[in-house]
């Protein structure tokens, strides 16, 4: 009797379980929602509240779908700081149709994102969070954040990431796509970081490490590139 195909994979159990076991330190702001966050002190030895990442996204390598950290912006001397993949763009750019361009830079482009470690603020018959957040906020919505602690500065305020006196900030975010738009207003409320969180100290993140960027050597990238562009892409881009 002839063995009847069913659909699915074998089930990786061990994968499983570190999958449901993985919590999350990112924070969304989703399409018309609205949050109350109050920002904590930096954990940016320079002092800046946002860590800027650089990333490329939509990449496979070894059959595993892979974003990979920008090298010109995150490059050390081990990797390097060319960026073969943004060379790639260029080259592109150079011999490709602009509607061809246009959905690959799409794909692969460099994507920046400001992240800053937050403690939502929930209403006080919700229950409160129990952990800091990451949030990853565009470049207009950080100059936003950044507009207002340079206020309080001026107005010799407490700054927004005080961990006693800071104000409660609120992103609202509207439409989608290429029509989405943030909102950042201050709300006069300020509230210590105890009283949100009282562990905050102790559950306090890096905010770079906590983001895991996958920072990969020049080879590394090739290979990616390669097994995701295709062979023959690859190679009319003449990335070596």
């Amino acid at each position: 009797m002839p063995v009847k195909s069913r659909p699915g994979f074998q089930t990786n159990v061990d994968r499983t379980s570190k999958g449901v076991a993985r919590g999350t330190v990112y924070l969304d702001i989703k399409p018309d929602q609205t949050l109350n966050l109050r920002f904590t002190p930096t954990s940016n030895e320079d002092g800046d509240v946002f860590f800027e990442s650089a990333q490329h996204f939509k990449f496979r390598h070894e059959n595993e779908k892979r974003a990979f950290a920008c090298l010109r912006v995150h490059g050390n001397e081990e990797t390097g700081t060319e960026c073969p993949i943004c060379e790639a763009l260029e080259a592109a750019e150079q011999t490709m149709s602009k509607k061809d361009f246009k959905k690959f830079a799409d794909l692969h482009k460099q994507s920046l994102r400001w992240h800053a470690q937050v403690i939502p603020v929930y209403p006080e018959d919700a229950p409160k969070a129990d952990q800091t957040f990451i949030i990853g906020l565009s470049q207009t919505t950080a100059q936003k954040v950044s507009k207002i602690l340079k206020n309080e500065r001026d107005m010799r305020q407490p700054l927004l990431t005080d961990p006693d006196e800071g104000q409660i900030i609120q992103i609202s975010r509207t439409g989608s796509g290429f029509n989405t738009e943030y909102d950042v207003l201050p709300l006069g409320v300020r509230v210590g970081l105890d009283a949100l969180l009282p562990t905050w100290e102790s559950k306090f993140l890096n905010t770079e490490k906590a983001l895991k960027l996958r920072v990969e050597d020049r080879a590394t990238l090739l290979e990616a590139m390669e097994e995701t562009f295709g062979a023959a892409l690859f190679q009319e881009l003449g990335i070596a």
